[in-house]
Parts: structure tokens; sequence; C-alpha cells
């Protein structure tokens, strides 16, 4: 039951079989729930380099 999960995205509800190797997945879909926050954490480490 350890993987099964539910993604970490606000704004879904889906359920998902985590089926990486090291059990820490965290979106059922890195397309579309995972990306907005990766690209902003991305953003905001290159922000933070630039000043």
């Amino acid at each position: 039951m350890r993987r099964l999960k539910i993604c970490c995205d606000a704004s879904c509800v889906a359920a998902f079989y985590d089926r990486t190797r090291n059990n820490n997945g965290v979106w059922h879909s890195t397309r579309s729930c995972g990306n907005p926050p990766m690209r902003a954490a991305i953003h905001e480490v290159a922000a933070a380099h630039s000043v």
C-alpha cells in the first residue's frame, strides 16, 4: 500500500501507483501536474543566482 499515492498537485485529485524504484513519486503525471511546480522552482533558483 506504500505505492498507492495521491497526486501532490493541489488542483488534482488523481490517485496513482508509484512505479519509481525508490518509491518517491509525487505526481501522477509529470507532464500535467509536475511541470508547473518544477518550472517555478527552476526560475526561482535562477533568479536567486542572478542577483
